[in-house]
């Protein structure tokens, strides 16, 4: 057997790819379960495209933290799991939103699914879901969605999004039409839970 040592700051400049690998590793050696979260909680986290999720930003964007939190969302994160989602740490969605405190990231999670939930129609539908490890999950083609509505934002001059429907009723019909379930029943973690 080799041994091998690695300071914390080794571990944060090595590639994803190591880091998930020895994420993985530690892990299996300390009997933890990657897993999301419970299955129950999954049963309503639904994908939304880029359309649906310039209609969210429409709804957050006067407030810039939660605004900022949601653009977190985009992010690559540090792993996907087998089931199609992306975890993102929430200590580092928490410093690169500029937030003080937790409770501050929480909230804006919070004010981010209401508006989908709002906009869908559907009051138990969540765009993403939390763990008690510190990681949040959003299913690959939401995250996917938010990456491609920044880089449309960003590549404005004047940083608009492209004309959309006028009123709430009609950007609701045009962006909503099927926000919940969207995600494929063959996923592993919708097997058995709720249908």
């Amino acid at each position: 057997m080799v041994g091998i040592t690695l300071s914390p700051e080794q571990i944060r400049r090595a590639p994803a790819e190591v880091r998930r690998w020895l994420q993985g590793e530690i892990a299996a050696s300390l009997g933890v379960d990657l897993e999301p979260t419970a299955g129950s909680e999954l049963s309503n986290l639904a994908t939304c495209s880029m359309e649906e999720a310039g209609a969210i930003y429409d709804r957050i964007r006067v407030a810039p933290r939660t605004a900022n939190v949601f653009f977190e969302l985009g992010r690559g994160g540090e792993f996907v799991t087998p089931e199609g989602l992306v975890a993102h740490r929430l200590v580092d969605m928490m410093r690169h939103a500029g937030l003080q405190t937790m409770e501050q990231l929480f909230a804006a999670l919070q004010t981010i699914n209401q508006a989908a939930r709002e906009l869908s129609g559907d009051p138990d539908v969540s765009l993403s879901v939390i763990d008690r490890r510190g990681y949040g999950y959003v299913p690959v083609d939401t995250q996917r969605s938010i990456a491609a509505l920044w880089e449309q934002l960003v590549s404005r001059p004047d940083g608009s999004r492209a004309a959309s429907a006028s009123t709430d009723d009609e950007r609701r019909a045009a962006a909503f039409p099927s926000l919940h379930g969207a995600l494929p029943p063959e996923a592993a973690h919708m097997a058995g839970f709720g249908r």
